[in-house]
């Protein structure tokens, strides 16, 4: 969402003024349903989806829960609409900072 990541804004005309290569495939990373749409409708071939291990680093980055990540993964999935789909689980462990 261009108001959580402003730097997405625009990720759409970045990816129409990629070249079109033989030797390169643009690869898109969502965090959401709303991301999943905008890279498919600019032609991404690949889409891949960042599910975060951590519930509450879920809800600031993915703005859901983490069981609300995943059921929008097999949702965009179930669609087929990309040849490829993968999702990964992120940020694995967290570092909690003490204060003294």
């Amino acid at each position: 969402h261009p108001k959580r990541v402003p730097q997405m804004a625009d990720a759409e005309d970045v990816v129409r003024g990629l070249p079109k290569r033989d030797d390169f495939t643009p690869i898109g990373l969502v965090l959401n349903k709303r991301g999943f749409e905008r890279a498919r409708d600019v032609g991404i071939a690949e889409i891949g989806m960042a599910v975060i291990a951590s519930e509450t680093y879920n809800q600031r980055n993915n703005g859901t829960s983490i069981d609300g990540s995943v059921l929008a993964w097999l949702e965009m999935a179930a669609e087929g609409a990309v040849p490829q789909r993968s999702a990964g689980a992120a940020a694995a462990f967290q570092v909690l900072r003490q204060s003294r």
